[in-house]
């Protein structure tokens, strides 16, 4: 509470939340009959400590090895890895076991810049794809979580996830039924993996009522989520009540302002560096 009055006197007051708008997506995912799976995060293993997309394509790789999915096909299939790859890349292992058998690869995709979404190379992806595994440690929002519900690609997201909190939240109890989820706060690499593996087999055991959820998802978020209009005005409603502080708001800011920017006794000296360096070495 101190530390939230020394950033701002008006941080003491309520914040409002503000959602991303809804992704302006148009086409609809088709039902892929190939056990397909892609996932995005850096490919480079400090990134991949948060963004997990390693862990993604074990579990990939030891449902499909097992025998266990059915109704979809897991020969000739293909996980794409989407995301930049980093100088540590965390990936040739498998790759490298996976050449060894025509029967599946592992493809790493660039990031790509997408104007529009139902024009680009990343919808022809996420087409051919069953699932999409997106099972961040640690995710503030997760846009991609967002654009791949709205599309209607079965997403397995992570419960700890900024997205699934507001998915809950927006569209009710009901989005629980609706978008598959894993936990991942607190869990280790070794629980994860076989957490995502079982929850890739059975919903592939009945792929048919897997993916007619993900389409019911994708219809609530394009029925109730906010749009980026909304979002819009959000920003300018606050922004219009603080231009008109009170005479104590202002006498609290000329008072805040001469203790905070010209003295040198500033209770907080940790720098935005510090806590950067903090976060990586918490997360390595």
């Amino acid at each position: 509470e101190e530390y939230r009055r020394f950033l701002s006197p008006k941080s003491i007051d309520k914040i409002a939340c503000l959602y991303p708008g809804l992704p302006n997506i148009k086409s609809q995912a088709p039902k892929s009959t190939r056990f397909n799976v892609a996932s995005f995060g850096r490919l480079d293993r400090k990134s991949d400590t948060i963004k997990q997309i390693s862990i993604s394509s074990e579990a990939w790789a030891a449902a499909r090895a097992n025998g266990h999915i059915s109704e979809l096909a897991t020969d000739d299939v293909v996980f794409s890895a989407i995301g930049s790859r980093g100088s540590e890349p965390v990936l040739d292992e498998l790759k490298q076991e996976l050449n060894d058998t025509w029967k599946a690869s592992l493809r790493e995709l660039p990031f790509e810049e997408v104007n529009d979404f139902d024009t680009s190379s990343l919808k022809d992806t996420l087409s051919r794809c069953s699932f999409v595994l997106l099972n961040s440690w640690y995710e503030n929002f997760g846009l991609t979580f967002l654009e791949t519900c709205t599309f209607g690609v079965p997403t397995v997201v992570s419960r700890s996830s900024g997205f699934y909190v507001d998915l809950i939240k927006l569209l009710g109890e009901e989005a629980k039924s609706l978008v598959l989820s894993v936990e991942t706060d607190g869990v280790s690499r070794d629980k994860l993996v076989v957490e995502l593996e079982k929850t890739l087999i059975a919903s592939s055991a009945n792929y048919d009522r897997t993916f007619d959820n993900a389409q019911n998802l994708s219809r609530l978020l394009r029925e109730k989520w906010p749009s980026w209009a909304d979002a819009t005005k959000v920003i300018l409603d606050a922004a219009e009540a603080s231009a008109k502080p009170s005479k104590t708001d202002t006498a609290e800011v000329e008072v805040r302002a001469e203790a905070s920017e010209f003295s040198n006794d500033n209770p907080w000296p940790e720098t935005l560096k510090d806590l950067m360096d903090w976060s990586w070495s918490r997360n390595v």
